[in-house]
């Protein structure tokens, strides 16, 4: 499959109660009103790809100069733009994120993201009609205004590959490692160009994305 701002993995599989990963904070260069994200999510694909919800890190080189670096939330349609919690990350940093449906009665979902290499931490639970499809794992050049697979897009950075590792999804009660379900390969292209592209899933449940 291709995209014009994604790249990793999303799997056709339905029931979706839970998603994880962990991955290295990629380091990242870019020029002014640059942004790259790092994300996994539930949602985004097909008939899905206006209910999702995904958390994740994010780097952003403000107009005015420096960098930004941190962690970022969504929640697609209810808030169509990425809210950022104010937690700092650092390349190379070691991320873990998990999402989980807790009642599916009150459609209640957790967030919870860790930085294992400084101890910071952020989670919530939000009301979230998810249609439980299409479980994800992706680095973003994201939209500069509301969600949309069309763009606009903010200028995309520099950034080393980015390794998935550890990813499985919830199927109703069960985590199943990725490995084992069937997967869309996503490389992000627009036109003639390739930006990045996706490796091969190992049976480690573990894959890296790559900039071209």
């Amino acid at each position: 499959m291709t995209s014009l701002h994604w790249v990793g993995y999303t799997f056709p599989v339905r029931h979706v109660t839970g998603v994880r990963a962990q991955w290295t904070e990629p380091s990242v260069t870019g020029k002014r009103g640059s942004e790259e994200f790092v994300w996994l999510g539930v949602g985004g694909w097909n008939q899905a790809d206006n209910n999702i919800i995904q958390d994740g890190t994010f780097a952003y080189f403000p107009p005015s100069g420096g960098r930004n670096e941190g962690v970022w939330y969504e929640r697609v349609p209810v808030n169509p733009e990425a809210l950022f919690p104010l937690v700092p990350v650092g390349p190379g940093d070691h991320i873990t994120s998990t999402i989980t449906l807790v009642s599916s009665k009150r459609h209640r979902w957790h967030m919870a993201l860790t930085d294992i290499t400084t101890g910071a931490k952020w989670a919530h639970t939000f009301t979230f009609r998810s249609l439980q499809e299409f479980p994800s794992f992706v680095v973003e050049d994201p939209n500069k205004g509301a969600a949309s697979p069309n763009g606009p897009f903010f200028p995309f950075p520099r950034w080393k590959s980015v390794r998935f590792f550890a990813v499985g999804v919830r199927i109703r009660g069960a985590w199943t490692p990725i490995a084992k379900l069937p997967a869309y390969r996503i490389n992000m292209k627009r036109g003639s160009r390739t930006f990045a592209t996706a490796g091969a899933i190992s049976k480690s449940s573990a894959f890296t994305v790559t900039q071209r």
